[in-house]
């Protein structure tokens, strides 16, 4: 298992070309269009519950997204939900 949790890195066991595949699949499936903005065009396929947070690699986890800049944008807003998660420790003096 990596740091980021099950299946996150081998995709599962899947090769190269099963994930090019499922990609394909899940562009088609949305028409391209980026479940982040709503508008056409998406360039790449996302995990919508990221694998970290216990996502899984599954078509319904699965959906087309922009790269720059709903990618992005999504990545910061996960990013400071998580460190908003953490409730740091009260340290005695």
């Amino acid at each position: 298992m990596s740091r980021w949790g099950p299946g996150h890195g081998a995709r599962l066991g899947k090769s190269g070309w099963q994930r090019q595949r499922d990609n394909q699949r899940t562009m088609r499936a949305h028409r391209g269009i980026c479940h982040w903005c709503g508008q056409p065009g998406a360039d790449r396929v996302d995990h919508i519950t990221p694998l970290s947070q216990g996502g899984t690699d599954s078509e319904t986890n699965r959906a087309p997204i922009h790269a720059v800049p709903c990618h992005a944008a999504k990545t910061r807003a996960e990013a400071a939900a998580g460190r908003a998660a953490v409730t740091p420790t009260p340290t005695r003096h």
